[in-house]
């Protein structure tokens, strides 16, 4: 098969299908039936071989259009009915039907027939990551849609980078975007020259410019809408160097290529991805009067925009990234949400925000950039400034009454700011005691402004970390059907980036390539669902949830003997009896199988916090809230307490902050905290059981499993599953900011008991440091629990970018065996087999049910669906699973990753593991998104981030304060939970 012809022929929007110009060995397509290329050689995987489900060896069609008991060649026009109006299953307008490439599918088989046979015999070079043993086959297949989209090229693309610096450079942002402007729009190297740039280092032509090596030049900066400036003083140095031509023909070749035993490498895949998002990026990055750009992702303006409170709001945009696959390219298209400041003054701004709270005001408008409303600049334009802060030593937070200075154009006489507006500018203020803003530049002299007369500037996204109200209304504004999300995308979605409609061919076209405007379809499975076991009994877990009696005893009860409870209140009528409330719960601990005494002391402790209030330090207050706190939580431990009930009166992160870091460090007190805002009336058992599950956990015990006959054989022998993750300081933080890095691991054979290991790493990386000590500790925890060591680890890796997969096996991968290797010798037992799995949230695949019985009641795809083939790498073991059933919104699946495998998994075996294991998450009666290992890591470094609430958070929220090794947390837990699931 000429595979090049595939890559490149028109595509789907020219009426036959995925070849259309491609007229080879596969005249069909999406549109005009399959193709059936080389049935002779490869077997067709859309032939079922087992019409009757179950097992079908990899060659199967999905049961929605399979006819008869022939060839399952569905009908070619024939579209499925809408179901609930259209508003749950996504019909494209003209509608498509959903033909995964058979030419994809195809190369995608050969890969794996040719490949070695002993999987075993496999080696692993510097540069070659495990590859793809074969394709799953176990479940139900579908076909779904998917937002990703082929590219085609119309005729022969030329693609040449050049990298331009200015000298000196432009810190900038906004000068130095202003400057690429003019040197593609004046300069005559780029005037007709079909151009993209990314406004920092790059430039994209559609031609080789007359540029061999390096230029030099001078350019006039002058605002848009004027003239360029005759002041020489204004001019900037540029210096413009060549670095190459992309190889299209060697990328073709990469793509096509379909034995693996050779040379596969691209050294240039990176590069020439990059080159292409910012072709295919610009259109939309161009046009900043349609559209606001925020990183990588474009928002439409005009567009309703929703009130966050606290003076944001929130925006929908559309994010688009180039990928590869196999034999072709696509262009990756998703919907993204994403806050905004509020436009209008920045005294409206503050007044959303609140003036009281200074500091943290100060952090919230620093570095926002503003337009003067009373001064115009060049070619009577709003003259554009940065917000460095409030007004700085020694009038610090003043407003316009109070502040005063030395004002030259009245012969230095001392006046105020109100007064100089006045008789100056002839403007009278409105609101002179609002905190005055400092617009002045960085070492320079300060330049205080009253708030009322500078406009935020339009589309400034809000790069910090917003409080928990904010986050669920932002949650509310993101949640939509899936079905409204793919409208949005192949209509607007494309529109905006360029992708169709381009009338002003900035877009892709330009440089010779196409985007086809359908919805790429992919070959699904949805895997069996496991059954989950109780102490005495199995419930159904279709559809990713179960339903537990109150009654149902968990599978191993922990012991509780010494405990208590401690209510939190503010001096108000409390909403139920705390007393009254832990017997309810002492009771519910029972029932569900843990031996459990009576509380001690039966009265408990209360404590009285103060409010926050007007014209009060609240940073005062938390630290008095804290030591009232610290005092009785000293009385607590006096008593040798092993688990402590929490009773707050609201959800408030700083004082369940305050509990945790001082339960957890310095008195080892495991805690739960039960808000009473949250209990209802008559459904205290409910709630209580809820609690239960964590209770149990906490002490050891195990909840509920999968009946280990059910479990694949690798569960079924010693084996340790661990997750490792790493979280990092929130934007707008302390410099000094640390990382912090955790290591979970189980300890038991029923795979309920994750204990870990956290430390503090420098701010900001992403491989953990401490990893080989940490493993250790996992590992002599788990001798000490079983008296012997595992013979396998299999690791969940969360968090990893995919530049940084070769970095996990080059550091983190040697530690894991450094520790091995100190701990399995003196036990005369070989090392581990060990198997590193990289699991991503972070990415932007979504997928869309083509038929209502492949949906769920929201149209999201039904829990246990599976994506391996289609979209997937090219080059790398990949699949996506999405284990959960999805409440709300679109379900994002999870996207795991192997990148190495010493314990010989197949497709099948790996995907089945992963989606039970997702299954044994304790604390809940739901199949969950991510799998367990991975997820305990996540929560025990969201854990440790409160023990450093001050440095790990902005100025805005609180926080800001500097790391202080010597004052400040550095690692661990009090050793007294040490052993324990403190975390969940």
């Amino acid at each position: 098969m000429n595979w090049n012809q595939s890559i490149w022929g028109r595509g789907q929007g020219r009426g036959r299908g995925d070849n259309a110009r491609g007229r080879g060995t596969s005249r069909g397509g999406n549109n005009r039936g399959y193709a059936w290329a080389n049935q002779a050689s490869v077997s067709n995987p859309w032939r079922g071989t087992n019409r009757r489900g179950g097992g079908n060896s990899g060659n199967f069609v999905p049961e929605n259009q399979q006819r008869g008991r022939g060839r399952a060649r569905p009908d070619r026009h024939q579209r499925p009915p809408d179901n609930d109006g259209g508003s749950i299953i996504f019909q494209p307008e003209p509608y498509s039907p959903p033909f995964p490439s058979q030419d994809v599918t195809i190369a995608e088989n050969l890969i794996v027939q040719r490949q070695v046979p002993s999987l075993e015999s496999l080696t692993i070079s510097e540069d070659l990551l495990p590859r793809r043993p074969d394709y799953g086959s176990v479940g139900r297949p579908i076909v779904l849609r998917t937002n990703y989209f082929e590219i085609s090229l119309h005729r022969a693309a030329s693609l040449h980078r050049y990298v331009v610096t200015f000298q000196p450079d432009v810190p900038n942002k906004r000068r130095k975007r202003r400057l690429f402007e003019i040197l593609l729009k004046d300069h005559p190297l780029f005037k007709y020259v079909t151009s993209a740039t990314d406004y920092t280092t790059t430039i994209i032509t559609a031609l080789k410019i007359s540029v061999d090596h390096v230029e030099t030049g001078v350019i006039s900066y002058y605002e848009e809408g004027g003239v360029p400036s005759k002041n020489g003083d204004r001019g900037h140095k540029f210096t413009i160097t060549y670095r190459r031509a992309v190889q299209w023909d060697e990328l073709t070749r990469y793509l096509a290529n379909t034995n693996p035993e050779a040379s596969i490498e691209f050294k240039q895949k990176e590069s020439t991805i990059s080159d292409m998002n910012i072709v295919f990026s610009y259109k939309a990055n161009n046009e900043r009067l349609n559209t606001i750009l925020a990183g990588t992702k474009f928002y439409p303006r005009g567009k309703e925009s929703y009130p966050l409170g606290g003076g944001l709001v929130a925006r929908r945009g559309y994010f688009s990234s180039v990928r590869t696959s196999t034999i072709r390219l696509l262009v990756n298209v998703n919907i993204c949400t994403a806050p905004f400041y509020q436009e209008g003054t920045v005294k409206d701004l503050m007044d959303a925000f609140g003036t009281d709270r200074k500091d943290q005001l100060e952090g919230f408008l620093k570095n926002l950039q503003v337009q003067l409303k009373y001064l115009k600049g060049l070619q009577g334009r709003p003259r554009i400034r940065t917000i460095t802060g409030l007004a700085p030593h020694p009038q610090r937070y003043c407003n316009a009454t109070g502040a005063s200075f030395n004002c030259p154009q009245m012969n230095n006489k001392i006046i105020t700011v109100e007064q100089y507006f006045a008789q100056v500018h002839h403007i009278n203020l409105k609101f002179p005691l609002y905190p005055l803003v400092n617009i002045g530049r960085s070492g320079e002299k300060p330049a205080l402004i009253p708030p009322e007369l500078i406009d935020v500037l339009s589309g400034q996204a809000a790069r910090r970390q917003l409080s928990a109200a904010q986050a669920d209304s932002i949650r509310e504004v993101a949640c939509r059907k899936p079905s409204t999300n793919a409208r949005d995308i192949t209509s607007e979605g494309l529109r905006v980036l360029g992708f169709i409609d381009d009338v002003s061919r900035q877009g892709p076209a330009a440089y010779g390539f196409d985007v086809v405007p359908q919805m790429v379809a992919v070959p699904a499975r949805i895997l069996p669902i496991p059954c989950v076991a109780y102490r005495h009994t199995t419930v159904d877990s279709n559809p990713g949830s179960w339903k537990r009696d109150h009654l149902t005893k968990f599978v191993k009860g922990g012991n509780l003997f010494n405990w208590s409870f401690l209510a939190i209140h503010y001096n108000e009528p409390w909403r139920s009896d705390p007393g009254e409330l832990t017997r309810i719960f002492s009771d519910m601990l029972r029932k569900t199988g843990m031996t459990v005494s009576n509380p001690y002391p039966p009265q408990g402790y209360y404590v009285e916090f103060a409010r926050h209030s007007k014209g009060k330090d609240p940073t005062a207050i938390d630290d008095g809230n804290r030591a009232a706190l610290y005092n009785e939580m000293t009385k607590v431990a006096a008593q040798g307490t092993q688990m402590l009930l929490v009773f707050l009166p609201f959800k408030d992160a700083t004082n369940y902050g305050h509990v945790k870091s001082l339960g957890d460090v310095e008195f080892g007190i495991s805690t739960i905290c039960a808000v009473m805002s949250k209990i209802k009336k008559g459904r205290e058992d409910t709630f209580f059981a809820n609690i239960a599950m964590k209770a149990n956990l906490k002490r050891g015990g195990t909840n509920h499993i999968i009946p280990p006959d059910k479990l694949d054989f690798v569960l079924r022998e010693q084996t340790m599953l661990m997750g490792i993750d790493v979280t990092h300081p929130s934007p707008g933080t302390s410099k000094d900011a640390p990382s912090i890095a955790g290591v979970v691991a189980s300890i038991d054979s029923d795979y309920s008991q994750y204990p870990g290991s956290i430390l503090c790493q420098t701010g900001g990386k992403e491989m953990v440091t401490g990893l080989t000590s940490m493993v250790t500790e996992r590992l002599r925890l788990y001798q000490k629990t079983n008296n012997f060591l595992p013979t396998r680890i299999i690791v969940y890796r969360d968090g990893v970018a995919e530049f940084q997969f070769r970095t996990v096996l080059k550091e983190e991968l040697p530690c894991i065996e450094l520790a091995c290797q100190t701990i399995y010798p003196q036990q005369r037992q070989q090392p581990p087999k060990i198997t590193i799995i990289i699991c991503s949230k972070r990415h932007h695949t979504r997928f869309f049910p083509t038929a209502a019985p492949d949906a769920d009641k929201n149209g999201n795809c039904h829990n246990g669906t599976v994506v391996d083939r289609a979209i997937t790498f090219e080059r790398k073991w990949d699949f996506f699973l999405q284990a959960h059933h999805c409440i709300q919104g679109t379900a994002r699946p999870c996207h795991y990753i192997v990148i190495h495998d010493e314990n010989g998994f197949t497709s099948n075996r790996l995907e089945q593991l992963t989606h039970s294991l997702c299954y044994l998450f304790g604390r809940a009666t739901t199949a969950v998104s991510l799998c367990p290992p991975a997820y305990y890591a996540d929560l025990i470094c969201d854990r440790a981030r409160f023990y450093l609430r001050r440095t790990m958070l902005p100025v805005e929220a609180g926080g800001g304060r500097g790391y202080d090794e010597r004052r400040d947390w550095k690692g661990g837990v009090h050793e007294r939970l040490e052993g324990t699931m403190y975390y969940i």
